[in-house]
């Protein structure tokens, strides 16, 4: 059974009650980048009366999450298409016809009033079977540079959204809207007490917070930690909240334990709205949700792009961020103990106090980005 029904006996969130408004279908997962956009315009479109339905990869951990925020969810079975001719590249091809097959099936029995693509490519089968069926249908980038999946969805998308002003180009200007990328509301205003609280940290401290993403970064990881005995002489006055992801979190928190620093060691963690409310410096790859989160709660980071992503992609996010003089970027080839102490100790030496998170926006992109999907499937109030 790879589908989610939410059990009559089960409390009804808004987020998965019937909507007398039809059904939107959002394709995302893959990774937390192109996920947590998507849940957080579910949120908005479930507000607008709305009923989200996800489609996610089979098998993807993103299921996990969208069944924690109480959205309906299915699961299609595709993967990523290699980009050489090989056996891979026909197994490929194996489940993107399943995935059509399967959206088809979906789609024809859910009748959403609009689809909505979230990048990645779980949005190819399931926007090109939306726009052949004649269902309305929204593509989201959230990144500078777009990707290969929004790029040949762009021909048939009804509307593209995107995050950053410099990916317009990318795509037909007559269907392109600059929204930005969606941002979970709740990061916002959190108390530095609560925060601190929740972590059993001080505020006297300096805090430095370490993530790679959704899956965590070994890579990351392992210079942190060797950068720690270059640190040695700021131990009294520095302390960690450290994402290490769930290979590497044993030896990550044995490490901190044997050089003495205050840190408190994660798999994973939910409640990153303490860890952004807790930090002065931020340390992490920069996918597209990690800098708009930085951007908009005015973090200061070091940003070492994921030299792996699709064409390069993190790497253009973490520029754009260096020209508006928000962040330093590190390329991983360039990273060592060295250069990495280097940037915290500056960060430490210029500290004054600790800035709180800023007050709720009274705009924020989901709300235009739901207005566009509103658009799409009927109008809005």
């Amino acid at each position: 059974m790879h589908d989610r029904k939410v059990p009559q006996s089960e409390p009804r969130s808004p987020q998965t009650r019937t909507a007398a408004r039809g059904n939107i279908v959002i394709a995302a997962g893959g990774t937390g980048g192109h996920l947590y956009p998507g849940i957080v315009l579910g949120r908005e479109l479930a507000k607008k009366g709305f009923t989200p339905i996800f489609f996610i990869r089979r098998d993807d951990a993103a299921k996990d999450i969208v069944a924690k925020e109480g959205f309906l969810f299915h699961e299609i079975p595709i993967s990523g298409m290699p980009r050489k001719i090989s056996l891979r590249f026909f197994a490929f091809l194996v489940l993107l016809a399943r995935g059509i097959a399967r959206s088809i099936s979906l789609l024809v029995e859910l009748k959403p009033a609009a689809t909505v693509g979230m990048g990645g490519y779980i949005s190819f089968p399931v926007v090109l079977v939306a726009k052949l069926l004649g269902i309305p249908t929204l593509i989201h980038e959230q990144n500078y540079l777009p990707g290969l999946a929004n790029k040949l969805l762009s021909r048939v998308a009804s509307i593209v959204a995107v995050s950053f002003q410099g990916a317009r180009s990318a795509f037909p200007a007559e269907k392109t809207v600059l929204t930005g990328n969606p941002i979970r509301s709740e990061l916002f205003d959190v108390p530095s007490v609560e925060a601190y609280r929740f972590f059993a940290l001080t505020q006297e401290k300096f805090t430095v917070l370490v993530f790679g993403g959704s899956q965590g970064a070994s890579r990351v990881n392992r210079i942190t930690i060797d950068t720690l005995e270059l640190l040695a002489k700021i131990k009294g006055g520095i302390q960690f909240i450290h994402i290490a992801g769930k290979n590497d979190v044993s030896w990550v928190e044995d490490a901190y334990v044997k050089s003495g620093f205050t840190a408190r060691v994660y798999p994973y963690l939910h409640e990153m709205k303490y860890a952004y409310a807790a930090a002065d410096l931020v340390l992490s790859r920069s996918g597209a949700s990690t800098v708009t989160e930085l951007m908009m709660l005015g973090k200061e980071a070091i940003l070492i792009p994921f030299p792996f992503a699709t064409a390069n992609h993190q790497e253009y996010n973490a520029l754009g961020m260096e020209e508006l003089k928000t962040a330093v970027m590190i390329r991983e080839k360039d990273l060592t103990p060295v250069v990495l102490s280097a940037q915290v100790i500056n960060s430490f030496t210029a500290y004054q106090h600790h800035a709180p998170t800023p007050p709720l926006p009274s705009a924020l992109p989901q709300h235009l980005l739901a207005e566009e999907v509103a658009k799409l499937a009927g109008g809005i109030e």
